[in-house]
C-alpha cells in the first residue's frame, strides 16, 4: 500500500511498519532479511509461467488448509489430503482445514497432518 519495496525496506521507519499492521516480531524479521534477499540469486532469477503437472489435483478436488498463527493472522494452502503424523510441539501456529459438512473452518484432527503440493507438511 505505501510502496516500500525490500529494497528501501531497512530505511523505513518501525512504527510505520507496525501501524500498517506487522508485529514488532515481523518487523525485526523483514529488515534483517530484506536487504540479503534483495541481492540473492532467488530476487534476480527471472520468474516463468509454468504450467501445473499433470498429476496436480485439480484445485477443485483439493482441501482448503489454513495456518492460524497464535501470535495472529493466517495463511491459507491447498492440497489433496490429509494423513497421519504428528506435528511439533514448537510450532506457534495451528492448522485448520475446510469442512465442507459443517460449512466452515475447523481444527485438523488430532494425530493428522495436510498434504500440500504432494508433501507432508511437518512443520520444524
Amino acid at each position: 500500500m505505501l510502496g516500500i519495496g525490500p529494497d528501501i525496506l531497512h530505511l523505513v521507519e518501525d512504527e510505520v511498519l507496525k501501524n500498517v499492521g506487522f508485529t514488532p516480531r515481523d518487523v525485526i524479521r523483514l529488515k534483517q532479511n530484506s536487504q540479503l534477499w534483495w541481492n540473492s540469486a532467488d530476487a534476480k532469477r527471472k520468474r516463468t509461467s509454468h504450467s501445473p503437472s499433470p498429476q496436480s489435483t485439480p484445485l477443485n478436488k483439493k482441501v482448503r488448509f489454513e495456518k492460524r498463527f497464535h501470535a495472529g493472522g493466517t495463511y491459507r494452502l491447498y492440497g489433496p489430503k490429509m494423513v497421519e503424523g504428528d506435528l511439533s510441539p514448537e510450532i506457534d501456529f495451528d492448522w485448520y482445514y475446510f469442512c465442507k459438512a459443517r460449512g466452515d473452518m475447523v481444527p485438523l484432527p488430532l494425530g493428522y497432518v495436510p498434504v500440500v503440493d504432494g508433501e507432508v507438511r511437518e512443520e520444524p
